[in-house]
C-alpha cells in the first residue's frame, strides 16, 4: 500500500486514541507511561500509515536506541544533573548537559541509520534521557514498555479502521504536497520521453 497522508479527522482521532490508552495506563499504574516523545510517534503512526518510519520494528527499535544512547551519554557525562533545574550561565553543569544531549542525538542518529531503524521521534526520547529527565533503569524500561504498548494499540486501531473504511485517502483527496510531487514526476517523465524522441 502506497503512503499518503491521512485526512485530518480520522488522523486526529487516531492519534488521540493512541495517547488516551497510554494516559489511562499512566493513571492506573502511577508510572511515567506518558512522556513528550510519544506525541511525535503518535503523529507518525496516525498520519504515516504505510510509511516505513511507522513500521513497528522501526518505532520500537528507534526508541530503544534512543534510550540506550541517552543512558550511556547521561551517566558518562552528566550523571546527577537535570536540565529543568536552573544553572548559571557558562557553568560546567550547562556544558555537561549540552554535551550529553548533543552526543546522545548524534549516537541515536548514527545507530538508527546503521541498523535501518529510522524513527525520528526517537531523537526526542534520547534527549529526555540525556538531559536527566528519565534516567534510571526502571524508567528506561517503562519508556520501552510504553512504546511497545503504543505499537500494540496501533495494530488494534488499524484493524478497526480496515473494517470501517480505507486506511489512506482516495486518489482525489491527496494533499497539495503529494499532488505537486506527482506533477513533478510527470513533468520529469515527459521531459525524458521528449528527449528520447529527439
Amino acid at each position: 500500500m502506497g503512503w499518503r497522508r491521512d485526512t485530518p479527522g480520522p488522523a486526529s482521532i487516531h492519534a488521540a486514541a493512541l495517547m488516551t490508552v497510554l494516559g489511562l495506563t499512566a493513571l492506573v499504574t502511577g508510572r511515567a507511561f506518558l512522556f513528550p516523545s510519544l506525541g511525535p510517534s503518535a503523529y507518525v503512526l496516525a498520519t504515516g500509515i504505510g510509511d516505513e518510519d511507522s513500521a513497528p520494528k522501526r518505532v520500537v527499535g528507534g526508541h530503544v536506541i534512543g534510550v540506550v544512547a541517552g543512558m550511556l551519554t547521561y551517566h558518562l557525562v552528566a550523571d546527577g544533573l537535570v536540565a529543568t533545574q536552573p544553572f548559571a550561565p557558562f557553568s560546567v553543569t550547562g556544558v555537561r548537559l549540552a554535551v550529553s544531549a548533543t552526543v546522545a542525538v548524534g549516537l541515536t542518529t548514527a545507530a538508527m541509520l546503521a541498523t535501518n531503524l529510522r524513527h525520528p521521534p526517537a531523537c526526542a526520547t534520547t534527549l529526555i534521557v540525556g538531559l536527566g529527565l528519565l534516567t534510571s533503569v526502571p524508567e528506561a524500561v517503562i519508556i520501552v514498555v510504553a512504546v511497545v504498548l503504543l505499537v500494540v494499540v496501533q495494530q488494534g486501531l488499524l484493524q478497526i479502521r480496515r473494517a470501517t473504511g480505507p486506511l489512506t485517502a482516495p486518489e482525489d483527496e491527496r494533499t497539495p504536497e503529494s499532488s505537486e510531487q506527482q506533477a513533478d514526476r510527470s513533468v520529469g517523465e515527459g521531459s525524458r520521453t521528449g528527449g528520447d524522441n529527439d
